[in-house]
Protein backbone atom coordinates (compact mmCIF):
# COMPACT_ATOMS: atom_id res chain seq x y z
CA UNK A 1 0.00 0.00 0.00
CA UNK A 2 1.10 3.16 -0.91
CA UNK A 3 1.21 6.44 1.68
CA UNK A 4 -0.36 9.79 -0.28
CA UNK A 5 0.47 12.62 1.55
CA UNK A 6 -0.69 15.50 -0.20
CA UNK A 7 -2.90 18.07 0.73
CA UNK A 8 -6.76 16.76 1.03
CA UNK A 9 -8.05 18.03 -2.07
CA UNK A 10 -5.45 17.12 -4.20
CA UNK A 11 -4.66 13.72 -2.36
CA UNK A 12 -8.45 12.85 -2.98
CA UNK A 13 -7.93 13.59 -6.92
CA UNK A 14 -5.05 11.62 -6.53
CA UNK A 15 -6.91 8.45 -5.22
CA UNK A 16 -9.16 8.78 -8.02
CA UNK A 17 -6.46 8.23 -10.18
CA UNK A 18 -5.24 5.80 -8.29
CA UNK A 19 -8.13 3.75 -8.10
CA UNK A 20 -8.39 3.38 -11.73
CA UNK A 21 -5.10 1.87 -11.89
CA UNK A 22 -6.09 -0.79 -8.75
CA UNK A 23 -2.89 0.75 -7.11
CA UNK A 24 -3.65 0.35 -3.20
CA UNK A 25 -3.06 3.30 -1.38
CA UNK A 26 -4.07 5.48 2.04
CA UNK A 27 -3.74 9.47 2.61
CA UNK A 28 -2.29 11.15 5.21
CA UNK A 29 -2.31 14.74 4.31
CA UNK A 30 1.12 15.78 6.01
CA UNK A 31 0.93 19.92 5.12
CA UNK A 32 -2.02 21.99 4.60
CA UNK A 33 -2.34 25.51 2.88
CA UNK A 34 -3.88 28.53 4.50
CA UNK A 35 -4.41 31.38 1.53
CA UNK A 36 -3.24 34.76 2.74
CA UNK A 37 -6.33 37.74 2.57
CA UNK A 38 -4.47 40.41 0.51
CA UNK A 39 -6.33 43.79 1.90
CA UNK A 40 -3.97 45.55 -0.66
CA UNK A 41 -1.77 44.44 -3.44
CA UNK A 42 0.92 45.76 -5.54
CA UNK A 43 3.94 44.83 -8.58
CA UNK A 44 6.91 46.55 -7.79
CA UNK A 45 8.27 44.85 -10.99
CA UNK A 46 7.55 44.30 -14.36
CA UNK A 47 8.97 41.04 -14.46
CA UNK A 48 6.69 38.29 -12.15
CA UNK A 49 7.12 34.74 -11.62
CA UNK A 50 4.20 32.33 -10.45
CA UNK A 51 5.19 29.66 -8.30
CA UNK A 52 2.31 27.15 -8.11
CA UNK A 53 -1.06 26.46 -8.57
CA UNK A 54 -1.99 27.12 -5.17
CA UNK A 55 -0.75 30.48 -5.72
CA UNK A 56 -2.96 30.84 -8.68
CA UNK A 57 -5.77 30.02 -6.47
CA UNK A 58 -5.15 32.62 -4.07
CA UNK A 59 -4.88 35.18 -6.61
CA UNK A 60 -8.46 33.84 -7.63
CA UNK A 61 -9.57 34.61 -4.29
CA UNK A 62 -8.54 37.64 -3.66
CA UNK A 63 -9.54 38.20 -7.44
CA UNK A 64 -6.05 39.74 -8.42
CA UNK A 65 -6.75 37.65 -11.76
CA UNK A 66 -8.82 40.50 -13.28
CA UNK A 67 -6.46 42.97 -11.21
CA UNK A 68 -5.01 45.73 -14.61
CA UNK A 69 -1.95 45.46 -13.18
CA UNK A 70 -1.19 41.59 -14.42
CA UNK A 71 -1.56 43.78 -18.35
CA UNK A 72 1.41 46.20 -17.36
CA UNK A 73 3.83 42.85 -16.47
CA UNK A 74 6.09 39.78 -18.14
CA UNK A 75 3.96 36.95 -16.91
CA UNK A 76 6.04 33.68 -15.98
CA UNK A 77 4.80 30.73 -14.59
CA UNK A 78 6.20 27.06 -12.98
CA UNK A 79 4.45 24.26 -13.94
CA UNK A 80 2.03 23.25 -17.11
CA UNK A 81 -0.75 22.75 -14.18
CA UNK A 82 -0.53 26.47 -12.91
CA UNK A 83 -0.16 27.76 -16.34
CA UNK A 84 -3.32 25.84 -17.90
CA UNK A 85 -5.25 27.29 -14.89
CA UNK A 86 -4.06 30.72 -15.39
CA UNK A 87 -5.50 30.00 -19.11
CA UNK A 88 -8.79 28.78 -17.36
CA UNK A 89 -9.12 31.80 -15.72
CA UNK A 90 -8.48 34.17 -18.75
CA UNK A 91 -4.95 34.66 -18.44
CA UNK A 92 -3.31 33.59 -21.64
CA UNK A 93 -0.57 36.46 -22.01
CA UNK A 94 2.00 33.70 -20.47
CA UNK A 95 5.96 34.60 -21.55
CA UNK A 96 7.46 31.17 -20.41
CA UNK A 97 6.52 28.17 -18.54
CA UNK A 98 8.97 26.58 -16.52
CA UNK A 99 9.49 23.12 -14.90
CA UNK A 100 10.77 24.32 -11.40
CA UNK A 101 12.84 27.08 -10.39
CA UNK A 102 16.29 25.62 -11.33
CA UNK A 103 15.09 25.84 -14.53
CA UNK A 104 14.01 29.19 -13.77
CA UNK A 105 17.38 29.92 -12.46
CA UNK A 106 19.40 28.65 -15.09
CA UNK A 107 17.39 30.76 -17.50
CA UNK A 108 17.84 33.60 -15.42
CA UNK A 109 21.85 33.10 -15.17
CA UNK A 110 21.75 32.13 -19.07
CA UNK A 111 19.94 34.90 -20.36
CA UNK A 112 21.98 37.33 -17.81
CA UNK A 113 18.76 38.99 -16.15
CA UNK A 114 19.49 40.62 -13.01
CA UNK A 115 16.59 42.90 -13.09
CA UNK A 116 14.54 42.44 -9.80
CA UNK A 117 11.49 40.03 -10.10
CA UNK A 118 7.99 39.70 -7.78
CA UNK A 119 7.71 36.14 -6.82
CA UNK A 120 3.72 35.20 -6.01
CA UNK A 121 4.76 32.12 -3.68
CA UNK A 122 4.24 30.14 -0.26
CA UNK A 123 5.76 31.40 2.90
CA UNK A 124 7.54 27.73 1.93
CA UNK A 125 10.56 28.57 -0.51
CA UNK A 126 12.98 26.73 -2.13
CA UNK A 127 16.57 26.88 -1.15
CA UNK A 128 17.31 28.19 -4.59
CA UNK A 129 15.02 30.82 -4.07
CA UNK A 130 15.99 31.90 -1.11
CA UNK A 131 19.06 32.40 -2.26
CA UNK A 132 17.82 34.74 -4.59
CA UNK A 133 15.48 36.46 -1.92
CA UNK A 134 18.78 37.20 -0.21
CA UNK A 135 20.75 38.10 -3.06
CA UNK A 136 17.96 41.11 -3.43
CA UNK A 137 17.08 39.13 -6.69
CA UNK A 138 13.80 38.21 -5.77
CA UNK A 139 11.28 39.79 -4.19
CA UNK A 140 8.93 37.05 -1.79
CA UNK A 141 5.23 37.87 -2.10
CA UNK A 142 3.24 35.33 -0.12
CA UNK A 143 0.40 34.22 -1.38
CA UNK A 144 -0.30 31.23 0.80
CA UNK A 145 0.68 29.64 4.01
CA UNK A 146 2.17 25.84 3.92
CA UNK A 147 0.89 24.34 7.30
CA UNK A 148 2.59 21.02 8.75
CA UNK A 149 1.03 18.35 10.83
CA UNK A 150 1.37 17.50 14.19
CA UNK A 151 1.24 13.92 14.21
CA UNK A 152 0.62 10.88 11.64
CA UNK A 153 -3.01 10.25 12.20
CA UNK A 154 -4.11 6.80 14.05
CA UNK A 155 -5.41 4.86 10.93
CA UNK A 156 -1.62 5.67 9.18
CA UNK A 157 -0.08 4.41 12.47
CA UNK A 158 -2.04 1.63 13.20
CA UNK A 159 -1.08 0.38 9.40
CA UNK A 160 2.37 0.91 9.67
CA UNK A 161 2.62 -1.21 12.84
CA UNK A 162 0.68 -3.91 11.09
CA UNK A 163 3.41 -2.84 7.62
CA UNK A 164 0.84 -2.41 5.36
CA UNK A 165 2.37 0.65 4.11
CA UNK A 166 5.65 -0.27 1.85
CA UNK A 167 5.77 3.07 -0.08
CA UNK A 168 5.30 6.91 0.26
CA UNK A 169 4.44 9.37 -2.19
CA UNK A 170 6.50 12.76 -1.65
CA UNK A 171 6.03 16.05 -3.40
CA UNK A 172 8.30 18.80 -2.09
CA UNK A 173 11.00 18.87 0.17
CA UNK A 174 9.09 20.75 3.19
CA UNK A 175 7.07 16.93 2.93
CA UNK A 176 9.61 15.20 3.36
CA UNK A 177 11.17 17.13 6.39
CA UNK A 178 7.63 16.87 7.98
CA UNK A 179 7.41 13.21 7.31
CA UNK A 180 11.21 12.97 8.97
CA UNK A 181 10.28 14.65 11.84
CA UNK A 182 7.32 12.66 12.53
CA UNK A 183 8.71 8.97 11.95
CA UNK A 184 11.16 10.01 14.77
CA UNK A 185 8.06 11.60 16.82
CA UNK A 186 6.52 8.09 16.64
CA UNK A 187 9.35 6.04 16.92
CA UNK A 188 8.85 4.38 13.45
CA UNK A 189 12.79 4.66 11.86
CA UNK A 190 12.99 1.38 11.66
CA UNK A 191 9.76 0.39 9.48
CA UNK A 192 10.46 3.86 7.61
CA UNK A 193 14.04 2.77 6.42
CA UNK A 194 12.44 -0.67 4.70
CA UNK A 195 9.70 1.97 2.78
CA UNK A 196 10.23 3.28 -1.26
CA UNK A 197 9.90 6.75 -1.48
CA UNK A 198 8.61 8.50 -5.04
CA UNK A 199 9.87 11.71 -5.27
CA UNK A 200 8.84 14.37 -7.81
CA UNK A 201 12.40 16.12 -7.47
CA UNK A 202 16.58 14.90 -6.78
CA UNK A 203 16.14 17.62 -4.29
CA UNK A 204 13.74 15.70 -1.86
CA UNK A 205 15.48 11.97 -2.83
CA UNK A 206 18.68 13.62 -1.30
CA UNK A 207 16.38 14.92 1.58
CA UNK A 208 15.49 11.61 2.49
CA UNK A 209 18.34 9.92 1.99
CA UNK A 210 20.64 11.79 4.27
CA UNK A 211 18.13 10.96 7.04
CA UNK A 212 18.61 7.08 6.36
CA UNK A 213 15.69 7.29 4.07
CA UNK A 214 17.50 5.26 1.15
CA UNK A 215 15.53 3.50 -0.65
CA UNK A 216 14.47 6.71 -3.57
CA UNK A 217 12.76 6.69 -6.78
CA UNK A 218 12.60 9.92 -8.66
CA UNK A 219 9.94 10.91 -11.52
CA UNK A 220 11.65 11.84 -14.92
CA UNK A 221 10.03 14.88 -15.06
CA UNK A 222 8.39 16.92 -11.76
CA UNK A 223 5.16 16.09 -12.04
CA UNK A 224 2.61 13.87 -10.79
CA UNK A 225 1.65 12.17 -13.95
CA UNK A 226 5.63 10.98 -14.38
CA UNK A 227 5.43 10.37 -10.61
CA UNK A 228 2.52 7.76 -11.18
CA UNK A 229 4.38 6.11 -14.35
CA UNK A 230 7.46 5.16 -11.87
CA UNK A 231 4.18 3.28 -9.69
CA UNK A 232 3.67 1.51 -12.80
CA UNK A 233 7.62 -0.15 -13.03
Amino acid sequence: MILITRPKERAKRLSEILNKKDIPHHIDSLIEFKHEVKDKFELLNKFILISSVETVHSMKINNIIKNKMLNDVSINVIGDQAASLLNELGIFSINKIFQDFGNFKKFMDDQNIFQKIDYLCSDIISDEAQQLVDQGRLRKVIFYKTIPVENLSDATLELLDKDKIHAVLIYSKFTAITFIKLVHKHNLLKQAKQMTYYCLSERIARELQKNSLIECQVSSRPNQESLINLLKK
